[in-house]
């Protein structure tokens, strides 16, 4: 065999091995999300309890008009796929800074906002960095509109209502556990750490695309206005139905 035959034969072993490697090697979605296994499905929801024991509030970012809640808050929901996700809250021990009567929903007692069924999905925050969260949204567009709409003495007569999207981020990830906790901060600016914005506003979505969002206060008809959500060691626990330790997949 002449050597331009012996080195044409061994260059075309070598590209049928590396065809063939690269034919068996893994592929993996391009831009996929993070995920909830074992995969939940709406008839095999993964259920959970959310808490926060700490102070929650929420600051409008032109005036710091604040709405804290002394007692925290309580939530139930579901995830109902392996991104998608639905949850309900009650804050407790709600009141307006500026206002000597505690805020409260329409029907609920002193003190209490209810929010409506929000829906949500697991994001990256930072897919590079892998950096997941859960993004709430609830937009003025939608049936029910806000995520909770409240009285809080003299403002009684506007019926403040907050809507639009936050961004929480989640620990751990890949890794079974029994709780995740969310950590929910406004941005520090100026040495201030409630400065009415989100400290997380934006992120990627399947094409890589960085996405933007906020929460926004609503006053009456007539004013529309920015604000954050502050809420720094909640829990998702009390898992029922797929799996009681999950894990976040990213």
């Amino acid at each position: 065999m002449s050597r331009a035959r012996f080195r044409t034969g061994r260059a075309a072993i070598f590209a049928a091995l590396a065809l063939g490697a690269l034919l068996a090697a893994p592929t993996f979605a391009v831009g996929a999300l993070p995920e909830v296994k074992p995969t939940p499905t709406p008839t095999s929801p993964l259920t959970f309890e959310y808490q926060a024991n700490t102070i929650v509030q929420f600051t409008e970012q032109s005036t710091f008009l604040r709405m804290q809640c002394n007692s925290g808050l309580l939530g139930t929901g579901s995830f109902t796929g392996a991104k998608a996700l639905t949850v309900k809250f009650t804050f407790t021990g709600c009141y307006l800074e500026s206002a000597t009567e505690k805020c409260h929903s329409e029907g609920a007692k002193a003190g209490e906002v209810k929010t409506a069924t929000v829906s949500g999905e697991l994001v990256y925050i930072s897919k590079a960095s892998k950096e997941v969260g859960i993004v709430l949204n609830q937009s003025e567009g939608k049936v029910g509109g806000s995520f909770a709409s409240f009285e809080c003495g003299l403002f009684e007569s506007i019926a403040p209502r907050v809507s639009g999207s936050v961004i929480i981020p989640v620990t751990p990830i890949n890794t079974k556990t029994k709780k995740f906790v969310l950590t929910a901060l406004e941005r520090v600016w100026e040495g201030r750490e409630d400065d009415g914005e989100q400290r997380v506003k934006t992120y990627e979505n399947e094409a890589g695309e960085s996405v933007y969002r906020e929460l926004t206060l609503h006053l009456g008809t007539t004013y529309t206005l920015g604000g954050a959500f502050r809420s720094p060691e909640d829990v998702l626990y009390g898992f029922h139905g797929k799996a009681t330790e999950p894990e976040v997949k990213a």
